[in-house]
This record gives structure tokens, C-alpha cells and sequence, in this order.
């Protein structure tokens, strides 16, 4: 199973991306709509600066894709620096894998 991680340029995504990888997940880190809409779950992070976020997925349509994937394929969760409901949700996740 492919799990994408939405790159846009905020946020501290990397410490979601070695969140999974400690699960045994081997998440892909993309900004390519293909990528995503191939995806069998994409992750979107919450972001620090919203602002840029937006501009970064809007030039490169991908607010668009986000949109459009399948309900079972997004997993959108609004920021928080709280890391015990973020491992919480990531060990649901990776049961469900």
C-alpha cells in the first residue's frame, strides 16, 4: 500500500514522514499530482504558515487533486503540535494498511 505525504513547502513534515517511517511505513513525500491521485492514502499535515501553503499547492494545481480524491484515499487534519493524538492516529492507520 502507497502512502503519500503532500509536500508544500510548511509545516514540519518531516517529522511525519519519520513518524511512519518508525511504523515500517515507507511514506512517498511528493508534490506530483500523479503521485497522489495513485496513491492509496495521502496524508496533508497540518502546515505552520497557511498562506504559503496555499500558493505552493495552487501553483502547481494540486488543491485542485486534493479535492478530488476519493474520501477513503484523504486523511486531512487541521495542524496541531500535540504528538500523542498524531502517533495515535498513525498506529490506527498503519493497522488499517
Amino acid at each position: 500500500m502507497q502512502v503519500a505525504i503532500v509536500k508544500y513547502n510548511a509545516g514540519n513534515i518531516f517529522s511525519v514522514v519519520n513518524a511512519l517511517r518508525r511504523l515500517g511505513i515507507e511514506p512517498l513525500l511528493t508534490d506530483s499530482a500523479e503521485a497522489l491521485q495513485q496513491a492509496d492514502r495521502v496524508l496533508f499535515p497540518g502546515q505552520g504558515e497557511a498562506r504559503g501553503a496555499m500558493e505552493y499547492l495552487k501553483a502547481r494545481r494540486l488543491d485542485e487533486v486534493i479535492r478530488s480524491l476519493p474520501a477513503r484515499a484523504r486523511h486531512l487534519r487541521r495542524p496541531t503540535t500535540a504528538l500523542p493524538p498524531l502517533r495515535r492516529r498513525l498506529r490506527r492507520l498503519h493497522r488499517n494498511l
